[in-house]
């Protein structure tokens, strides 16, 4: 039977499983001396934590979370998901303030299904528009109802 966990009930099932695993992301990148608000930062697997296993994050990704250092369940979108190389994923940190700033990647929990509610458009509320490109085309993650050709180009507005 598979657990459905939301908001900080995850993180106090997670950690009274023996199986998971978990470890701490720093920003070393960012050296402003600004408090970035609702951030949208991008993780690098397997480069950004070590002793990441592809093999614990399920097919897709799904079996990844990520938590800020109260434990609150931080948003998060997989922008691409590669188990043979990099994947990226989009992680919307609260307060970002320089190298002093930690997040938590909790992976390898078999029996728990992915939380409920954690879109893309949790990540990118605040933006007008947000358009992936890469390799296999453009994935739009526009939460403001901005579309977009294959190409990039704008083909129409929904935003006010």
């Amino acid at each position: 039977m598979k657990k459905v966990l939301m908001g900080t009930m995850l993180v106090m099932a997670l950690t009274s499983l023996a199986e998971v695993r978990s470890a701490e992301i720093g920003f070393a990148g960012y050296t402003g001396s600004e408090t970035l608000t609702d951030f949208p930062a991008l993780i690098r697997l397997p480069d950004a934590v070590e002793g990441f296993s592809y093999a614990d994050a399920g097919e897709h990704g799904e079996q990844v979370w990520f938590t800020d250092a109260n434990g609150t369940v931080l948003a998060h979108d997989i922008d691409s998901w590669n188990a043979e190389g990099k994947s990226y994923v989009w992680v919307k940190v609260p307060s970002l303030m320089g190298q002093t700033t930690k997040i938590r990647l909790f992976f390898g929990v078999d029996d728990v299904v992915a939380l409920p509610g954690v879109t893309p458009t949790d990540v990118w509320g605040a933006y007008v528009a947000v358009v992936h490109g890469g390799s296999t085309g453009v994935r739009n993650e526009s939460p403001k109802g901005i579309v977009t050709s294959n190409g990039g180009g704008l083909v129409s507005s929904g935003a006010s």
